[in-house]
Parts: structure tokens; sequence; C-alpha cells
């Protein structure tokens, strides 16, 4: 007959206190603490205990007098079992297991609390992407202002194997309750790692008393990036975390200490670099005088701040970017030959001949000077455009260098200079469209190679994948005309070193070998690879523009344009009057405001459609007595107030009489301060009409400080 034998472990001493341990079946103690299991229930028959580090292993340990104790001095993670034997030979029994595991406490090489590996709760990511309001994360500070809680933090962490115990040092106002949940995940499938949830609460005692919470342990098997998510449930009460505490647990199977986890150094993703080589012969160490290149960005791989650069030159770069999520732009910048932040903080004299010079930009371009990683010039189309450029439709680039002798800014003498103008095309729509062309002084040479990149310029969603494909990238060889295909590529990338943002991928496209393509972020290790090569494309005529003669005449007239800017001379507004208008404003103005400031010959004051009252709407108009007749080539208008006053489409008409009209303009303006129309013919006349029909804004109000003509 079968005895029935109760082996229960129901009692554990820590034998460096008096405290009593019951019912558990996992501890964890620090190393060389001393241990003691009594069991108790058990009467009769031999008996035996086990220790095993993978439970399927036992080995057996002397209990000396006593069998219903074990004491043991911890010096590794195992598991212990009572292994009781019947009389008649019969399979023994086992008591329950005991996992005793070692709380390993990670150092910190920041503090001097050796208790846990601290990390700032701020240097991590708000989803969903892109945020604003309702969570606050400080990239070096902490976790704050989360009113949102369908916001959540997200913190993407370095770790290899081992068990990691999560805990967050926080505050929360006074008897306030927010209830938690806290998923940990990774992106990369190859680590097998199954997501681990835990839903916790937390009542706060004020600002000044900060809590340690426990909030989660993991068992890491595979060395990788581990994503943690944490929500709020709800929005109760004012909530800081300061830090990430981590804290160590060695196990049976995972016995090592494990190494602290860290966040990577930058939380933007790489830049992944494409350099393009020519594998035709005799093609390489050659002039070109055009560029061109074309640029997919795939569907779900555009996040904010992501520059696609398409043509990178000695002197500039060209391409693509998301700016917001109201505008997308196709950047056109050119670099001085000096920096000129460097030169103003040593106090030295500025070298203006060797800054670059804007000739001409398109009337829907902005062009400004930029500094902070060198100085120069930047010029872009897509202000408050989200259609500037689609995913999933190519974005053809088109740049061209042209050598020009230039004079000297003190008169002189000249100076070698290259102009270098852009163009894109990114629908058959709007067809090729130009940006702007810029002088480059002492430039000797032509192009000699160009090189693209992809880039996260804002560390907010670095966590986000972004990609590109660059494909039909070609040079035209100055000495006799003939395109050559770049279809040799090789790659280089930011960061990359162990432990830190390795998420790139790069090479030829494997769903596209025609193209290149550059991927990076996502918190995913990628297969990498430092060159490629695609197809040669033999007939170049089949991808590129069938005739440059519409781009040369171009840069032309940005010659021409530049040449009236140069030596503009207005002529003067003796006698001039404003005869008509559709509206003024007089009162809210005050010295400003009236119709006939547009002619006073002063910049400063300005006309302002009428927005007291009943607001005037478009069209806004003015006829102007010019005294006598004259013979006119363009109009100079000068602008204040920023876009949202800038006239956009306008309408200028001419007449001898006051009576009969001719209409000598008509179209969009640009979106700038300042700026010459010069008119196809010239045209003579006594009066002009000015009608604008529309701004570059919402809203109907318009203002203008002068009206020159020339």
């Amino acid at each position: 007959m079968k005895k029935v034998i109760i082996t229960t472990i129901s009692t554990i001493f820590l034998l460096h206190s008096s405290a009593s341990l019951y019912a558990l079946r996992e501890i964890a103690l620090q190393p060389n603490d001393s241990l003691a299991i009594n069991l108790k229930g058990y009467k009769e028959g031999s008996a035996e205990w086990q220790r095993s580090t993978n439970k399927r292993e036992w080995l057996r340990d002397s209990i000396a007098s006593n069998p219903n104790v074990l004491r043991w001095k911890v010096t590794a993670p195992a598991y212990f079992r009572l292994a009781v034997a019947e009389d008649d030979g019969c399979n023994p029994y086992y008591s329950d297991t005991l996992q005793v595991n070692i709380d390993a406490y990670l150092p910190d090489p920041l503090s001097s609390d050796k208790k846990y590996t601290s990390l700032n709760a701020g240097r991590g990511y708000v989803t969903p992407q892109p945020s604003s309001g309702g969570l606050s994360m400080s990239e070096r500070g902490h976790l704050s202002g989360w009113t949102d809680s369908q916001k959540k933090a997200v913190w993407y962490l370095y770790q290899k194997p081992g068990r990691y115990n999560l805990n967050f040092l926080l505050t929360l106002d006074n008897d306030r309750t927010r209830n938690f949940k806290i998923t940990c995940s990774t992106n990369d499938d190859t680590l097998g790692f199954s997501p681990l949830s835990s839903e916790f609460s937390y009542t706060g005692k004020g600002a000044a008393q900060a809590d340690t919470l426990s909030a989660i342990t993991v068992d890491v098997a595979k060395t990788g990036y581990y994503k943690y998510e944490l929500e709020s449930k709800n929005a109760d009460g004012a909530i800081i975390i300061y830090s990430l505490l981590f804290k160590g647990i060695a196990t049976p199977e995972l016995p090592s200490i494990p190494e602290p986890p860290h966040t990577t150094d930058y939380l933007s993703s790489p830049s992944v670099h494409l350099g393009f080589h020519p594998t035709t012969p005799g093609a390489a160490g050659v002039s070109y005088d055009w560029f061109y290149q074309e640029i997919i960005v795939p569907s779900g791989f555009s996040p904010v701040a992501t520059y696609w650069m398409a043509i990178g030159f000695t002197g500039g770069y060209f391409g693509m970017q998301n700016n917001s999520l109201t505008e997308r732009r196709i950047l056109f910048s050119v670099w001085d030959q000096i920096d000129i932040d460097y030169y103003n903080k040593i106090g030295r004299p500025l070298p203006k001949d060797s800054l670059v010079r804007l000739i001409d930009y398109a009337p829907y371009a902005q062009a400004n000077s930029f500094g902070g990683e060198g100085t120069g010039g930047q010029s872009y189309v897509g202000k408050n455009r989200t259609d500037t450029w689609i995913e999933d439709k190519p974005v053809k680039f088109l740049l061209n260098a042209r050598k020009q002798t230039v004079q000297r800014d003190d008169k002189t003498g000249t100076k070698p200079a290259m102009l270098i103008s852009a163009w894109y095309k990114a629908s058959e729509e709007e067809g090729w469209r130009y940006i702007a062309t810029w002088c480059r002084p002492f430039v000797y040479n032509y192009f000699d190679a160009f090189h693209s990149f992809l880039e996260n310029y804002g560390w907010t969603n670095g966590h986000l994948a972004r990609k590109g494909y660059y494909y039909n990238s070609f040079g035209r060889k100055v000495s006799d005309g003939q395109w050559i295909h770049f279809n040799r590529g090789t790659f280089g990338n930011t960061d990359g070193k162990e432990g830190q943002r390795v998420d790139i991928a790069r090479g030829a496209a494997p769903e596209d070998p025609e193209k290149f393509y550059m991927l990076s972020g996502g918190y995913v290790p990628n297969a990498t690879v430092t060159e490629a090569t695609v197809p040669l494309i033999a007939n170049p005529a089949e991808v590129l523009p069938n005739d440059l003669t519409p781009f040369i005449q171009r840069v032309d007239a940005a010659l021409v344009n530049d040449s009236i800017r140069t030596n503009f001379v207005a002529k003067a507004k003796t006698g001039w009057s404003v005869l008509s208008f559709s509206s003024e404003e007089t009162s809210g103005e005050k010295l400003n405001g009236r119709a006939a400031l547009v002619i006073d010959g002063d910049a400063a004051t300005y006309w302002h459609s009428r927005w007291q009252g009943t607001p005037a709407t478009f069209p806004h108009w003015f006829v102007v007595d010019m005294a006598r007749e004259e013979e006119i080539s363009g109009f100079r208008f000068t602008l204040s107030g920023g876009s949202g006053r800038y006239m956009k489409n306008i309408k200028i008409e001419k007449s001898s009489d006051n009576a009969s009209w001719e209409t000598i303009f008509e179209g969009d303006v640009p979106n700038q301060e300042t700026y010459i129309l010069p008119l196809s013919n010239p045209a003579t006349f006594r009066y002009f009409k000015l009608t604008i029909n529309s701004g570059f804004e919402d809203g109907a109000h318009t203002r203008i400080n002068e009206i020159d003509v020339y």
C-alpha cells in the first residue's frame, strides 16, 4: 500500500536576520547570504536534499543529522528540493522546488547608490508620433507634463542576456493615484522575444517625496534592442518620472550577473551615406557640368524631420525634406567659401568676396542665408505645402554648373566663380520647376562627383524607420556632353558601434535591384554592405530630359534678372498720384494704411487693405497716374507683414487715357518681401492698374510698402 507523505517546504529562514518567508517558490538573495530551509510535515522514511541549475540534473547534498533542515551559503543561483524514498522501493516523492536567485545590484557609474543602474526617464520617445503636448520627454532629463492618457512613453534599451527588474523613481501629487501598464517587446524578430506586460498602480505622496516603484521583471535571452512602453491609463495628478532604475537578478538558467542596460548615445537614427561612381571605362576623374538623380520614398517610411539628400557636391547639397505635418520641401543650399560664424566669433573682418550670392530664384521659392554648420545661401520650394512631393512617386533632380567671371566687391578686378542652378520634377502636371541660381566664388573646376545621404535631423522620432530609393544617377561630361551612369555605390554611416545605433541598411534593393536604397531607424539591426552595383543603363535618353535648352535659357534669364536688380534705377515719381483704390485703412494703422503711401518713395510706410469695421476682401486694386507717358520694362514691389500679407495672384493693366485698358501681366508673384517683376516686353503708358486677387495664406488682407517702375 502506497504511503502519502506531505513534503512541502513551509518556512525559509535567512540566518543573517530573524525574517521568515512563507510558501515561496522563488526568492532573491544577496551573494554569500546563508539560507536555511525547514521542512515541516515529514515524519518517516529516508530523504536527501538535492540541488540543480536546470531542474533536470540534480546533485545530492549531505543533510547531516537533521533531514528536515538544509543550511546553505549562497554563492550561485540554484534550485533546491527534498527527495523522500518509500520503504517498498517505489519512486521517490519530491518536495516543492524552491528557486533561489541572486539579487545582483548593477553598478551605476554616475551614482554613489550602487543598488540600481539609473537612466534618465526623459531619454525616450513620445508616441504616437508626431506628438505635440500631453507628455514631455527631455532627452537629458525627466518625464513630466503627462496630461494625455492617450500618449505613451517609450524607451529603447540595449540589453544583454540576463534577468532585469525595472523600477521607476517618481513623484505624484499627494493622494492621487495613477494606473499604469508597461509592455516590454522588441522590433527585432530575430531575438525571439514574446511581449510581456505588467499592470500596477501608484498613489502619490507629494512632490517632495520620491518613491521607487517596481514595474516589471524581464528575462533577456539574446543581446539586442528592447522596447519598454509605459501607458498611464488615467491622468490623475501631476507626475514626474525622474529615472529608470534597473536591478539585475542572476537565475539558475541565467547565472551570470547581467550587464547594465543603456540607452544609445543618440536618440536620432543614424545617417547613411551613398557615394556614386561610374563603371564606364574612361569616366572616372573627369569633369561634369550636369548631374541628374531620382528618389522614391516608400509609403510608411517618411517621418517628419527626415532629409533625403539627392545630389551632394563640393560646396552644397540638393534634396527633399519632410519638415512638418503641413510642409514638405525641396531644398537647395550652397556654402560660402568661408564660415561667417567663425569670423564673427573671432572678430576678424569678413572677406565678402568669399560669400555666395543669390543670382535669381523662382517666384514660388524662398531664399535666405543659413548658419550653424558652415554658412551659405539656402533656397527651397514647398512653404506651407504637403504635396510638394508624395510617397511612392519619383522625384527627379537636375543640377547645373556654369563657369562665370564676376567682379570683385571692391570693383578692383574680377574673380572666377561657378553659377549653380537647380530644378526638380515631382509630378507630370507641374513638370520641371526651377528653384534658384547661386554664384559660388573662387571655384575653378566643374563637378567631379556627387553623393547622397539619408538623415534624421530631429531626435524626438528617432525610433521611426525612414527609407529611400536612389537611382538613375547620371553626370554629363564637360568634354563631350556624354551622359555617364553612376551605377556603383559605396556606403558609410554614423554610429554603428557595439551597443549603439546599428539600425541601418543599404545596398542594391532586394525588391528592386536596379535601385540603390538606404534605410535608417526602427531599432532593428540590419545586414549592411559597403559597396553595391546596379545594372548599367545603356541608353540614358530613356530617363533623362530630352532637351536641356529650356534649362540653359532659364540660367540666361537669371543673369538678366540679376543685372536688372544690381543696376536697378527706379523712374522718378514726380507728379504721381493714386487716382482710385478699393480700400485703405486710415484709423487702425495710425500713420500708415493710406493708399497714397504705395508711391510716396518711402519703403518704411505702407498701404493696408481696410480691416477696421467691415474688412475689405479680395480683390484689392489701385489705379496710379504717372503724370506722363513712360516706357516701362518692369515693376519692383516692396512688401511687409510676412506671407500672411503678401499678394499672390495679381493682374497689371496699362492705359494711356484711364479708359481703355490692356493686360500686361497676369499670374502669381513671389512669396517674398522685395522682388522685381519684369514685363515680357517693354510697354509705354501713363496709367497702370494693379489688381490683387489672392494672398498666400488664409485671410483677405494685403500690405504694400512701395511700388516702383523701371
